[in-house]
């Protein structure tokens, strides 16, 4: 059973300020790659939710790696996936959660 996935508003936030650094530093076809990568990772949790790595589990929160650099965080909850955040590696590890 395949799972409903909502995105949070920070969750857009994120990934519109990745793909507009990807697009500044390293052009459209980063961007395109990142998409598409962003879009199988949404469609593996979405069959497979348990799929992601625990990030915290009292709060069910899950990391699954969608690009090189790139983490999304989302959560599980009934017949959902809540996306959370998307997240650069390169950052501060500090703000990984937060």
């Amino acid at each position: 059973m395949a799972h409903r996935v909502e995105w949070t508003k920070r969750a857009h936030t994120t990934f519109d300020q990745t793909v507009d650094y990807l697009q500044h530093e390293f052009g459209e076809k980063s961007v395109e790659k990142f998409i598409r990568r962003v879009d199988a990772a949404i469609k593996l949790i979405e069959q497979n939710p348990q799929f992601g790595k625990v990030e915290e589990e009292k709060k069910s929160i899950r990391s699954l790696l969608v690009s090189k650099y790139s983490f999304a965080f989302y959560r599980i909850k009934n017949d959902r996936i809540i996306i959370l955040k998307f997240f650069d590696g390169r950052q501060n590890p500090k703000k990984r959660l937060k």
